[in-house]
C-alpha cells in the first residue's frame, strides 16, 4: 500500500509523511473500522515556480454513495506549505496530523531528513493553542443538536417551561414578568432586553403579547427544532460515533492545554469508546461535555499567544527546499 500511494503522490511531489489517521491514530477503531491514511507531501519546485503546486491528493477504495467499511482505505495527502497552512489556522486534522510524528506507533512511511527537521521543535513552537478552539466548536456543535445545556434549544425549553409554571392567565401580558425572566436567563445572545423588547432566541416580543400567543411561539419553536432533544432525553436516536468524537476532541483540546502535547493512542480512549458504544446515557455525556467545555473556558484564559509559529513554518518549507531562509524571499 505504501509503494502505490508514493505512486499517487510522485505526479505531484515528494512523499514526506504518512501515517494511519482517524479511529485507529485515536485508538478507538473497532473490527469495523476503515483505514484511513493521511499524510504530507513536497511540491515540485517547479511547480511552486509557475504557481500551479497542488494542495492536496485524495483516494478512496469506497463508494460515495454509501458509508465505508472496514474493508476501506481513505488516503489523503496534504502539500506541506497547504498542511502549515492549516495547522496555523488551528484545524483539528491539522494539528492531529502534526501530533502523530511525536507519537511514533502509527508511522507508515517518513522521508528521514523532513522528520529530523520536525524534530527539532518542540510542537508547542508550532502551533498557537489559543487558535486551536477549533475542536471545541466542533464539539458544540455536535452535542447542541440534541439539546445540550447551553444551547439555543435548550433555553428554548428552560424558558417555555419556566413561564408554564407560574400558571398565568392566558390573557397576561408577558411584560409583568420581563424581570423574572431577564433575572433567570439572561444571556448576551438568547435572552436580553434592547429598548422595551424582550429578545429571546433571535424573536422580540413585545411587553403587551398575552402568555397565551407567547407560549404558542415558543412552542411551535421548540416544536421545528426540538425532536432530536426529546428524544435524546429518552436516550433514543443519538449518533453515539458522533457525540464520541465531541467528547474525543474536547479530551484532546484540555491535554494539549495542560501539556503541549497531543499523544496518541489517546489515555482517554477507552473511555471514548464506551461512548461510542453507546454505553453512556446522555444525560452523564451531556454533564462530562458541559464540565469539559467549562474546563477548557477557564484554562484558555491563561495560555500566552504564539506570535511566532508563522516564522517556524516558513524555515520548515524552505529547508525541504534547501534554502535558507535568512538569504530568501518568503515562498510560502
Amino acid at each position: 500500500m505504501i509503494d502505490k500511494i508514493k505512486k499517487l503522490a510522485a505526479p505531484h511531489g515528494k512523499l514526506l509523511y504518512l501515517t494511519e489517521f482517524g479511529s485507529i491514530l485515536y485508538g478507538t477503531n473497532t473490527h469495523s473500522s476503515d483505514v484511513d491514511y493521511k499524510g504530507i507531501f513536497l511540491p515540485y519546485e517547479h511547480d511552486m515556480l509557475l504557481g500551479k503546486p497542488a494542495k492536496n491528493i485524495q483516494y478512496t477504495t469506497g463508494n460515495q454513495h454509501s458509508r465505508n467499511t472496514k474493508d476501506d482505505i481513505d488516503v489523503s495527502l496534504w502539500s506541506l506549505q497547504y498542511f502549515m497552512e492549516l495547522v496555523g489556522k488551528g484545524d483539528t486534522n491539522a494539528i492531529d496530523l502534526l501530533f502523530s510524528m511525536y507519537s511514533s506507533h502509527n508511522y507508515k512511511y517518513f522521508d528521514q531528513d523532513f522528520m529530523d527537521c520536525m524534530m527539532e521543535y518542540d510542537p508547542k513552537e508550532l502551533i498557537d493553542i489559543k487558535n486551536t478552539k477549533s475542536y471545541v466548536s466542533y464539539a458544540y456543535a455536535q452535542a447542541k443538536k440534541y439539546g445540550l445545556k447551553g444551547s439555543r434549544l435548550a433555553k428554548l425549553k428552560e424558558v417555555t417551561e419556566f413561564l408554564e409554571s407560574k400558571n398565568l392567565a392566558p390573557e397576561t401580558r408577558i411584560g409583568t414578568i420581563f424581570g423574572g425572566i431577564i433575572n433567570k436567563f439572561y444571556d448576551r445572545s438568547l435572552c436580553f432586553m434592547k429598548g422595551d423588547l424582550l429578545y429571546l432566541l433571535g424573536k422580540g416580543f413585545n411587553s403587551h403579547v398575552k402568555m397565551k400567543e407567547a407560549l404558542e411561539r415558543l412552542h411551535a419553536d421548540y416544536d421545528r427544532y426540538g425532536e432530536r432533544a426529546k428524544e435524546a432525553e429518552q436516550n433514543k436516536n443519538i449518533d453515539w460515533k458522533a457525540v464520541s468524537h465531541a467528547v474525543r476532541c474536547l479530551f484532546q483540546m484540555i491535554e494539549l492545554i495542560d501539556t503541549g502535547k497531543i499523544n496518541y493512542p489517546l489515555k482517554d480512549a477507552g473511555f471514548i469508546k464506551e461512548v461510542k458504544y453507546g454505553m453512556k446515557t446522555w444525560k452523564e455525556t451531556e454533564e462530562l461535555i458541559i464540565d469539559l467545555l467549562k474546563q477548557v473556558d477557564e484554562k484558555v484564559v491563561n495560555i500566552p499567544a504564539n506570535k511566532t509559529y508563522n516564522d517556524c513554518h516558513k524555515d520548515i518549507i524552505l529547508s525541504q527546499y534547501n534554502i535558507d531562509s535568512d538569504m530568501s524571499p518568503n515562498m510560502m
